[in-house]
Protein backbone atom coordinates (compact mmCIF):
# COMPACT_ATOMS: atom_id res chain seq x y z
CA UNK A 1 0.00 0.00 0.00
CA UNK A 2 2.87 2.24 0.97
CA UNK A 3 4.40 1.61 -2.43
CA UNK A 4 0.97 2.59 -4.33
CA UNK A 5 0.84 5.87 -2.11
CA UNK A 6 4.27 6.33 -3.48
CA UNK A 7 4.04 5.56 -6.87
CA UNK A 8 0.94 7.90 -6.93
CA UNK A 9 2.03 10.78 -5.24
CA UNK A 10 4.58 10.80 -8.10
CA UNK A 11 2.56 10.97 -10.67
CA UNK A 12 0.77 13.78 -9.29
CA UNK A 13 3.97 15.73 -9.03
CA UNK A 14 5.15 14.84 -12.82
CA UNK A 15 1.86 15.48 -14.06
CA UNK A 16 2.24 19.12 -12.18
CA UNK A 17 5.74 19.64 -13.88
CA UNK A 18 4.52 18.73 -17.37
CA UNK A 19 1.41 20.85 -17.02
CA UNK A 20 3.40 23.57 -15.71
CA UNK A 21 5.93 23.59 -18.60
CA UNK A 22 3.22 23.24 -21.31
CA UNK A 23 1.72 26.36 -20.11
CA UNK A 24 4.94 28.42 -19.97
CA UNK A 25 5.75 30.48 -23.52
CA UNK A 26 8.46 31.34 -25.14
CA UNK A 27 9.66 35.04 -25.05
CA UNK A 28 10.48 37.88 -27.85
CA UNK A 29 13.10 37.40 -29.43
CA UNK A 30 15.96 39.11 -29.04
CA UNK A 31 16.69 39.80 -32.56
CA UNK A 32 15.36 42.39 -34.50
CA UNK A 33 13.38 40.07 -36.93
CA UNK A 34 11.73 43.09 -39.02
CA UNK A 35 12.20 42.99 -42.50
CA UNK A 36 14.15 45.79 -43.52
CA UNK A 37 12.64 48.68 -45.64
CA UNK A 38 14.37 49.10 -48.92
CA UNK A 39 14.41 52.32 -51.28
CA UNK A 40 14.70 51.38 -55.03
CA UNK A 41 18.16 51.32 -55.02
CA UNK A 42 18.39 49.09 -52.13
CA UNK A 43 16.28 46.71 -53.67
CA UNK A 44 18.89 46.46 -56.52
CA UNK A 45 21.71 46.15 -54.78
CA UNK A 46 20.01 43.01 -52.88
CA UNK A 47 18.69 41.89 -56.52
CA UNK A 48 21.72 42.38 -58.80
CA UNK A 49 24.17 42.36 -56.01
CA UNK A 50 23.84 40.40 -52.50
CA UNK A 51 22.14 37.53 -54.42
CA UNK A 52 24.08 36.88 -57.38
CA UNK A 53 26.93 37.71 -55.66
CA UNK A 54 27.03 37.56 -52.26
CA UNK A 55 28.16 41.13 -51.40
CA UNK A 56 26.78 43.57 -49.35
CA UNK A 57 27.66 47.10 -50.51
CA UNK A 58 27.70 50.11 -47.74
CA UNK A 59 27.34 53.45 -49.79
CA UNK A 60 26.25 54.93 -46.34
CA UNK A 61 29.49 56.74 -44.13
CA UNK A 62 28.90 53.68 -40.86
CA UNK A 63 31.53 54.16 -37.93
CA UNK A 64 31.90 50.93 -37.25
CA UNK A 65 33.53 49.65 -40.77
CA UNK A 66 35.29 52.89 -41.68
CA UNK A 67 39.02 53.03 -40.87
CA UNK A 68 39.81 56.36 -38.18
CA UNK A 69 43.43 56.44 -39.48
CA UNK A 70 41.83 59.20 -41.94
CA UNK A 71 39.64 61.92 -42.43
CA UNK A 72 36.95 60.83 -43.92
CA UNK A 73 33.57 61.76 -45.50
CA UNK A 74 30.22 60.15 -47.13
CA UNK A 75 29.94 59.55 -50.55
CA UNK A 76 27.86 61.19 -52.24
CA UNK A 77 24.32 59.10 -53.02
CA UNK A 78 24.82 59.99 -56.76
CA UNK A 79 28.03 59.19 -57.56
CA UNK A 80 27.78 55.87 -55.40
CA UNK A 81 24.51 55.16 -57.38
CA UNK A 82 27.11 55.88 -60.78
CA UNK A 83 29.66 53.80 -59.07
CA UNK A 84 28.31 50.52 -57.85
CA UNK A 85 26.96 49.95 -61.42
CA UNK A 86 30.73 50.48 -63.13
CA UNK A 87 32.23 48.09 -60.35
CA UNK A 88 29.55 45.68 -61.46
CA UNK A 89 30.26 46.06 -65.18
CA UNK A 90 34.32 46.08 -65.00
CA UNK A 91 34.57 43.83 -62.29
CA UNK A 92 31.80 41.43 -61.42
CA UNK A 93 30.45 40.62 -64.99
CA UNK A 94 34.01 40.74 -66.47
CA UNK A 95 34.82 38.00 -63.93
CA UNK A 96 31.49 36.29 -65.16
CA UNK A 97 32.09 36.35 -68.69
CA UNK A 98 35.36 34.73 -68.34
CA UNK A 99 35.00 32.19 -65.92
CA UNK A 100 31.09 32.24 -65.05
CA UNK A 101 29.61 34.10 -61.92
CA UNK A 102 30.00 30.92 -59.56
CA UNK A 103 33.90 32.26 -59.66
CA UNK A 104 33.01 35.12 -58.46
CA UNK A 105 30.43 34.23 -55.99
CA UNK A 106 33.51 31.88 -54.18
CA UNK A 107 35.98 34.03 -54.04
CA UNK A 108 35.32 37.75 -54.20
CA UNK A 109 35.37 39.77 -51.19
CA UNK A 110 31.60 40.06 -49.01
CA UNK A 111 31.77 43.55 -48.55
CA UNK A 112 32.61 46.48 -50.77
CA UNK A 113 32.42 49.92 -49.44
CA UNK A 114 32.65 53.39 -50.47
CA UNK A 115 33.99 56.73 -48.92
CA UNK A 116 33.25 60.17 -50.38
CA UNK A 117 37.16 61.27 -49.41
CA UNK A 118 40.48 60.29 -50.67
CA UNK A 119 42.35 58.64 -47.11
CA UNK A 120 45.34 60.63 -47.06
CA UNK A 121 48.63 60.39 -45.80
CA UNK A 122 50.19 63.43 -44.03
CA UNK A 123 53.26 62.34 -44.44
CA UNK A 124 53.56 61.58 -48.11
CA UNK A 125 51.25 64.71 -49.49
CA UNK A 126 49.72 60.88 -51.01
CA UNK A 127 46.20 59.23 -50.70
CA UNK A 128 44.94 55.59 -50.92
CA UNK A 129 42.64 55.05 -53.59
CA UNK A 130 41.46 51.53 -51.97
CA UNK A 131 42.06 49.11 -49.22
CA UNK A 132 41.17 45.44 -48.59
CA UNK A 133 40.41 43.26 -45.17
CA UNK A 134 41.63 40.04 -45.40
CA UNK A 135 39.92 39.31 -48.11
CA UNK A 136 36.70 39.92 -46.99
CA UNK A 137 36.03 43.96 -47.50
CA UNK A 138 37.27 46.06 -49.89
CA UNK A 139 37.30 50.16 -49.72
CA UNK A 140 36.89 52.29 -52.28
CA UNK A 141 37.93 55.89 -51.69
CA UNK A 142 37.29 59.15 -53.68
CA UNK A 143 33.71 58.46 -54.24
CA UNK A 144 33.05 61.81 -54.66
CA UNK A 145 35.67 62.57 -57.16
CA UNK A 146 34.12 60.37 -59.48
CA UNK A 147 34.30 60.60 -63.11
CA UNK A 148 33.38 58.20 -66.14
CA UNK A 149 36.61 58.27 -68.46
CA UNK A 150 39.05 55.33 -68.81
CA UNK A 151 42.10 56.98 -67.40
CA UNK A 152 40.40 57.76 -64.32
CA UNK A 153 38.61 55.23 -63.68
CA UNK A 154 41.82 52.83 -63.98
CA UNK A 155 43.60 54.90 -61.74
CA UNK A 156 41.14 55.31 -58.81
CA UNK A 157 39.16 52.10 -59.00
CA UNK A 158 40.05 49.69 -61.13
CA UNK A 159 43.59 49.19 -60.76
CA UNK A 160 42.87 48.75 -56.91
CA UNK A 161 39.57 46.23 -57.03
CA UNK A 162 42.25 44.18 -59.92
CA UNK A 163 45.00 44.81 -57.30
CA UNK A 164 43.02 43.89 -54.57
CA UNK A 165 41.37 40.71 -55.51
CA UNK A 166 44.71 39.55 -57.18
CA UNK A 167 45.99 39.33 -53.82
CA UNK A 168 43.09 37.03 -52.60
CA UNK A 169 43.86 34.74 -55.23
CA UNK A 170 47.13 34.11 -54.77
CA UNK A 171 46.30 33.72 -50.38
CA UNK A 172 43.73 30.96 -51.58
CA UNK A 173 46.65 29.15 -54.46
CA UNK A 174 50.59 30.27 -54.01
CA UNK A 175 52.34 31.13 -57.31
CA UNK A 176 55.80 30.05 -58.13
CA UNK A 177 58.26 30.88 -56.01
CA UNK A 178 60.88 31.82 -59.12
CA UNK A 179 58.80 34.88 -59.41
CA UNK A 180 60.21 36.21 -55.87
CA UNK A 181 63.91 35.75 -57.16
CA UNK A 182 64.05 37.54 -60.28
CA UNK A 183 63.86 40.66 -57.93
CA UNK A 184 65.01 39.47 -54.48
CA UNK A 185 67.79 41.73 -53.94
CA UNK A 186 65.47 44.70 -55.16
CA UNK A 187 62.44 44.60 -52.78
CA UNK A 188 63.01 48.00 -50.58
CA UNK A 189 60.19 48.14 -48.65
CA UNK A 190 58.22 51.77 -47.81
CA UNK A 191 61.06 52.88 -49.23
CA UNK A 192 59.30 52.96 -52.64
CA UNK A 193 57.59 55.99 -52.06
CA UNK A 194 60.63 57.79 -53.36
CA UNK A 195 61.02 56.24 -56.81
CA UNK A 196 58.69 57.30 -59.77
CA UNK A 197 57.16 55.13 -62.64
CA UNK A 198 59.91 55.15 -64.88
CA UNK A 199 63.11 54.57 -62.24
CA UNK A 200 61.04 51.74 -61.33
CA UNK A 201 60.17 50.52 -64.64
CA UNK A 202 64.34 50.42 -65.40
CA UNK A 203 64.85 48.44 -62.23
CA UNK A 204 62.57 45.93 -63.40
CA UNK A 205 59.03 47.01 -61.55
CA UNK A 206 55.76 47.71 -63.20
CA UNK A 207 55.33 50.54 -60.71
CA UNK A 208 57.55 51.82 -57.92
CA UNK A 209 54.92 49.97 -55.05
CA UNK A 210 55.94 46.83 -56.44
CA UNK A 211 58.81 47.13 -55.22
CA UNK A 212 57.34 46.97 -51.40
CA UNK A 213 57.77 43.08 -51.73
CA UNK A 214 57.01 40.30 -54.39
CA UNK A 215 53.49 40.39 -53.18
CA UNK A 216 52.75 43.57 -54.10
CA UNK A 217 54.98 43.19 -56.91
CA UNK A 218 52.77 40.20 -58.79
CA UNK A 219 49.49 41.96 -58.18
CA UNK A 220 50.71 45.45 -59.46
CA UNK A 221 52.00 43.37 -62.42
CA UNK A 222 48.43 41.75 -62.95
CA UNK A 223 46.52 44.79 -62.26
CA UNK A 224 48.50 47.00 -64.70
CA UNK A 225 48.56 44.36 -67.50
CA UNK A 226 45.16 43.71 -67.65
CA UNK A 227 43.96 47.35 -67.43
CA UNK A 228 46.31 48.37 -69.91
CA UNK A 229 45.66 48.76 -74.07
CA UNK A 230 48.40 46.85 -75.76
CA UNK A 231 50.05 50.36 -76.82
CA UNK A 232 50.10 51.43 -73.25
CA UNK A 233 51.82 48.59 -71.92
CA UNK A 234 54.26 48.47 -75.69
CA UNK A 235 54.71 52.30 -73.86
CA UNK A 236 55.56 51.07 -70.59
CA UNK A 237 58.20 48.46 -71.69
CA UNK A 238 59.91 50.75 -73.70
CA UNK A 239 60.38 53.47 -70.69
CA UNK A 240 61.72 49.93 -68.79
CA UNK A 241 64.32 49.19 -71.66
CA UNK A 242 66.30 52.36 -71.27
CA UNK A 243 69.32 52.76 -70.04
CA UNK A 244 70.13 56.16 -69.14
CA UNK A 245 67.73 56.87 -65.86
CA UNK A 246 68.37 58.47 -62.84
CA UNK A 247 68.04 57.20 -59.97
CA UNK A 248 66.59 58.42 -56.54
CA UNK A 249 70.14 58.29 -54.86
CA UNK A 250 71.71 60.34 -57.83
CA UNK A 251 73.02 57.41 -59.62
CA UNK A 252 72.72 56.55 -63.07
CA UNK A 253 73.13 52.99 -63.52
CA UNK A 254 70.37 51.22 -65.49
CA UNK A 255 71.68 48.55 -67.42
CA UNK A 256 69.09 48.09 -69.79
CA UNK A 257 67.28 44.76 -67.99
CA UNK A 258 64.18 46.07 -66.75
CA UNK A 259 62.07 44.85 -69.55
CA UNK A 260 63.45 41.98 -69.56
CA UNK A 261 62.87 41.33 -65.48
CA UNK A 262 59.18 42.09 -65.97
CA UNK A 263 58.82 40.26 -68.74
CA UNK A 264 59.93 36.97 -66.88
CA UNK A 265 57.52 37.66 -64.42
CA UNK A 266 55.12 38.29 -66.82
CA UNK A 267 56.17 34.65 -68.27
CA UNK A 268 54.96 33.21 -64.47
CA UNK A 269 52.03 35.00 -64.10
CA UNK A 270 50.39 34.34 -67.65
CA UNK A 271 51.23 30.89 -66.24
CA UNK A 272 49.95 31.13 -62.81
CA UNK A 273 46.63 32.78 -63.81
CA UNK A 274 46.02 30.01 -66.73
CA UNK A 275 46.58 26.62 -64.72
CA UNK A 276 45.12 27.90 -61.62
CA UNK A 277 42.17 29.81 -62.34
CA UNK A 278 41.66 29.09 -66.24
CA UNK A 279 41.81 33.01 -67.02
CA UNK A 280 44.21 34.07 -69.87
CA UNK A 281 45.48 37.10 -69.04
CA UNK A 282 44.93 38.81 -72.75
CA UNK A 283 41.56 37.91 -73.21
CA UNK A 284 40.77 39.00 -69.28
CA UNK A 285 42.36 42.92 -71.23
CA UNK A 286 40.78 42.50 -73.74
CA UNK A 287 37.60 42.09 -71.69
CA UNK A 288 38.69 45.39 -69.06
CA UNK A 289 39.39 47.85 -71.85
CA UNK A 290 36.25 47.31 -73.48
CA UNK A 291 34.25 47.06 -70.79
CA UNK A 292 35.95 50.57 -69.31
CA UNK A 293 35.58 51.91 -73.04
CA UNK A 294 31.90 51.45 -72.33
CA UNK A 295 31.19 53.55 -69.10
CA UNK A 296 31.42 56.50 -71.25
CA UNK A 297 28.32 55.86 -72.88
CA UNK A 298 26.14 53.68 -69.91
CA UNK A 299 23.01 54.53 -69.27
CA UNK A 300 22.92 54.88 -65.83
CA UNK A 301 19.91 53.89 -63.21
CA UNK A 302 19.18 56.54 -60.59
CA UNK A 303 16.57 54.35 -59.08
CA UNK A 304 14.54 57.53 -57.91
CA UNK A 305 11.63 56.50 -56.03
Amino acid sequence: MKNFKLILGLLVVCTVVFSSCKEEKLGDSIFDTTPPVRNKFDQWLYDSITIPYNIQVFYKYEDIEASNQYNLIPADLGNSKKLIQIVKHTWYEAYDEIVGKDFLRAYVPRILQFIGSAAWNDDTNSYVAGTAEGGMKVTLYVVNWLQTTPAFLKDNYLHTMHHEFGHILNQKIAYDPAFKLISKADYIGGDWIYWNQQQSLAKGFITPYSMDKDGEDFVELYSTYINCTAAEWANLMQLAARTNVLYPDQVTRSNGQGRIKIEQKLTILRDYFQTRWNINLDQMREILNRRTNDVQTMSFNEFLD
